[in-house]
């Protein structure tokens, strides 16, 4: 299923071309019409009792300052901690009515969700990590951020901190695209990026590929940016793997290709 603005497209797999040609298939089709053209049923307001586990600070503090060491030391530039928290509900949670809200609250982020072996991986990124199309790719940059207030922001595009942060991005995008790219083009000083409750300041990178380079290749020489790992990329995996849960899915890259 994809949603692109005002228009929808419901995708049909079949392994083999003859089943095309069953009446099966044109019957599931009608129900499937059926089922989307039908409102969605009204879902309960009245929220949950939900338990909050966080795991303590304890680790997480440790890891800060490891970070902050092994910056003092030259070893690193940035890296990126994740925290995790899990949240328990007395009520089985409703990924599809999650969906619904995130895509009320976050209309310009990129909502995903997948199901897969009982559990369901939701959310909504506001930064994506490649697209290609023939010899034509684009991302962007993503980080340096801010409350959405108007002084906020004027001290966003003021900071050298976040500046700093944000070129890092910049810089490790370049030099994982340059191998495959002929030509790449990406403004001089980043704008901003407002979305709900947050601004960021954002860079798009634009690039002609050398050839037919496939769009996994792309994702391999990206994944993971400096706004989700850290920079250099290899010494601040290392870190990740040594002082941090494993992430399981989160942070990691979500979407499609039809070639």
């Amino acid at each position: 299923y994809l949603r692109d603005r005002r228009y929808a497209w419901l995708l049909l797999a079949v392994a083999d071309p003859a089943e095309l040609r069953s009446t099966r298939v044109p019957a599931e089709c009608r129900l499937i019409a059926r089922a989307l053209a039908r409102d969605a049923p009204r879902r309960s307001r009245r929220p949950s009792r939900v338990r909050l586990e966080s795991g303590g600070a304890g680790p997480f503090e440790r890891a800060v300052i490891g970070v902050l060491d092994g910056i003092r030391r030259g070893r690193c530039e940035k890296i990126v901690l994740a925290r995790r928290v899990a949240l328990h509900s007395v009520a089985p949670f409703d990924p599809i009515a999650a969906l619904g809200r995130l895509s009320a609250t976050q209309p310009r982020s990129f909502r995903f969700a997948l199901r897969l072996g009982g559990a369901t991986f939701l959310g909504a990124s506001p930064e994506r990590l490649v697209r290609k199309a023939g010899v034509d790719a684009e991302t962007e940059a993503l980080a340096g951020s801010s409350p959405p207030t108007p002084a906020a922001e004027r001290l966003l595009r003021r900071s050298k901190k976040d500046g700093d942060e944000h070129a890092l991005v910049v810089r490790a995008i370049r030099a994982a695209l340059t191998p495959h790219c002929r030509a790449m083009r990406a403004p001089a000083r980043p704008a901003i990026r407002s979305l709900p409750g947050i601004r960021h300041l954002w860079t798009p990178v634009r690039a002609t590929l050398r050839d037919e380079t496939h769009v996994l290749d792309l994702v391999a020489a990206l994944h993971p940016t400096p706004a989700v790992g850290g920079f250099p990329r290899a010494a601040a995996m290392r870190f990740l793997a040594r002082h941090e849960e494993p992430r399981g899915w989160y942070a990691g890259a979500f979407g499609w290709f039809d070639v």
